[in-house]
């Protein structure tokens, strides 16, 4: 029977849902290691190679691979977590300079204000005199 063909009712499966390598094959689902995929792929991969190729795995191993798949899922989370804290407070001080610089156009901007009143209140107050004729 060619591999990946199936005879009866069995589920047949591919690691990451397909083949890998040189080695093309397919593999029963009730002997796969219970991983998931997006977790460890390599572990993965060797491991159904493994079974595909005969070599069957003892509890001791299979205890040690999660405990490695285990390891590799916390570590990337932690990655993962790190990255967004990265990012969050990159965000942030891009954020700080952003107000900063707007505080300080906000301040030109109202001394400018206030020269304007300043040279209108002076203007007024020649206007106010010349038709006085207090000139």
């Amino acid at each position: 029977m060619p591999l990946g063909h199936a005879t009866g009712p069995r589920h047949w499966a591919t690691p990451l849902g397909h083949a890998t390598g040189p080695c093309h094959w397919t593999m029963p689902l009730d002997h796969a290691i219970n991983i998931r995929n997006d977790q460890c792929p390599d572990l993965l991969i060797h491991n159904a190679h493994r079974i595909h190729h005969g070599g069957a795995m003892s509890e001791q191993d299979i205890a040690a691979q999660r405990k490695a798949e285990k390891a590799a899922f916390e570590q990337a989370n932690e990655e993962a977590y790190l990255r967004r804290v990265k990012t969050k407070h990159t965000e942030t001080r891009r954020k700080e300079k952003q107000v900063t610089n707007l505080e300080k156009v906000e301040m030109k901007l109202i001394q400018k204000l206030r020269n304007t009143q300043q040279l209108q209140q002076q203007a007024f107050h020649e206007l106010e005199s010349a038709l006085n004729g207090d000139v």
